[in-house]
């Protein structure tokens, strides 16, 4: 019988307070296990406590993810390969644990979906230490290939059980509204959706339209912004499971994004999340959206506001259209951004890591 593969990952928080983790790692754990790899997941901490007050939060991170990742240093050697999902500390901390475990384990993978170098300059340096690097996007790949030669982009995928239902388009009654959603958390999300707010106010002026707002979280930012548009209906949370009962509710999705580094570096969950259920979407073409999106197949980009006006008046203006475009981009995501595809790929990097030399 051949030795089963160990592997440790390493993760910022637990399941519930880490959507990274819980994306590019916890979802991942029960195909990765029924291929015989013996999985042991170490979160630095497993809740984010204090999360409103930094001063506490930092504290808190300090002291607890301290303790374990020191604890953590006893049994790297036992493992086959140490998978960090993201740095051990943000904010140009020393990576000080992560040198440690370089020296005593060789073989490491370094996983990270957004632009986290724009925080932490040691970025560079836990790239080189590594034997592999797994990115999110292109744009996060062209970066790490500066300090590494071995880089794989692995989307962020989405669960297929979780994106079952499918928008069934019907004709519109006369008084009923084209509803147009966004969903996401709103708080870092507040200079994305400021920038289409003069096209959502110059289509209300014309079109029976909502624009349906999902995940303010309470934030007041949002009704601020946004408190001369008439048709605008802010939802403040929807529990996970229920996601996609909201969103068949869309008639379009976009996901407008600002053009910065930070933004480059984004998974694109929103924009799948809206193809995986079969609706027509609008988005800027900006870091993995630039992928995803076949600009007039699979849903539109759009980087003007004149562009975004025209793009969203075509789709109020043709229900046909949302159709084909929501069933055409369903199927262009199904091969290359659901978990099963993906989770082949990285069963194949950890089992080509782990037979490296340690």
């Amino acid at each position: 019988m051949s030795k089963k593969i160990k592997v440790l990952f390493l993760t910022q928080y637990g399941e519930r307070d880490s959507p990274s983790g819980r994306q590019r790692v916890y979802q991942y754990l029960p195909l990765i296990r029924e291929q015989g790899v013996l999985c042991t997941v170490s979160p630095g901490q497993e809740y984010r406590y204090f999360k409103n007050n930094y001063v506490l939060k930092t504290i808190t991170i300090a002291i607890l993810t301290t303790i374990k990742r020191f604890l953590d240093i006893f049994r790297i050697k036992k493992y086959d390969v140490i998978f960090f999902q993201r740095e051990i500390y943000q904010k140009s901390v020393p990576p000080v644990f992560e040198w440690i475990y370089s020296r005593l384990n060789k073989n490491i993978i370094f996983d990270f979906d957004d632009a986290i170098y724009l925080d932490n300059r040691y970025i560079p340096k836990i790239l080189g230490w590594s034997k592999e690097v797994i990115v999110g996007n292109s744009n996060l790949r062209e970066y790490a290939l500066r300090y590494n030669k071995n880089v794989t982009l692995l989307p962020t995928p989405l669960k297929e059980e979780e994106f079952t239902l499918v928008k069934k388009y019907r004709p519109k009654k006369k008084k009923e509204k084209v509803i147009i959603g966004w969903v996401g958390n709103v708080k870092p999300h507040l200079e994305n959706l400021r920038l289409v707010k003069p096209v959502i106010k110059r289509l209300e002026e014309k079109y029976n339209i909502e624009f349906r707002i999902i995940g303010a979280m309470g934030n007041k930012d949002i009704k601020r912004i946004y408190k001369d548009v008439k048709c605008v209906k802010i939802i403040h949370s929807v529990e996970p499971k229920k996601l996609q009962n909201e969103l068949i509710k869309f008639d379009i999705g976009i996901m407008p994004l600002v053009n910065n580094e930070w933004n480059a570096g984004k998974s694109g969950r929103k924009l799948l999340e809206y193809l995986a259920v079969g609706l027509a979407t609008v988005s800027s073409p900006i870091g993995i959206n630039a992928d995803i999106i076949k600009n007039g197949k699979n849903g539109f980009s759009a980087k003007t506001e004149e562009e975004w006006y025209a793009k969203l008046e075509k789709l109020i203006n043709d229900e046909d259209l949302r159709k084909r475009m929501g069933k055409t981009g369903r199927k262009s995501i199904s091969q290359r951004y659901f978990l099963k595809p993906c989770s082949k790929r990285l069963i194949k990097i950890i089992k080509k890591v782990a037979k490296s030399e340690k």
